[in-house]
């Protein structure tokens, strides 16, 4: 698991266990900070994700924060030749 700041990329974290309970782990650690995070929207990238994982991707986020907006993207090439088939990405406006 990676997380950008300031333009700087670093890895912050493994995940284990399958894929699901990955993208679980994962959006619930990025959300962990729900003070800092503005609740108007969230962009979610996904490389090759299919529609039923867009639903699960959008109910996890939305227990975790009410965002009023969650917009899902297909990544660019360049990220999905980096990041993997059937990975994620979450981006999120601060306070």
């Amino acid at each position: 698991m990676g997380e950008v700041r300031q333009g700087r990329a670093k890895l912050v974290g493994l995940l284990g266990g399958n894929l699901e309970s990955a993208r679980r782990q994962g959006i619930r650690w990025n959300l962990r900070h729900r003070k800092k995070i503005k609740k108007d929207i969230i962009y979610v990238t996904h490389v090759g994700c299919s529609v039923r994982d867009f639903e699960k991707i959008r109910r996890e986020i939305l227990q975790c924060i009410p965002f009023a907006k969650v917009e899902i993207h297909k990544a660019s090439f360049t990220t999905a030749c980096n990041a993997g088939v059937e990975t994620i990405g979450l981006a999120f406006y601060e306070n």
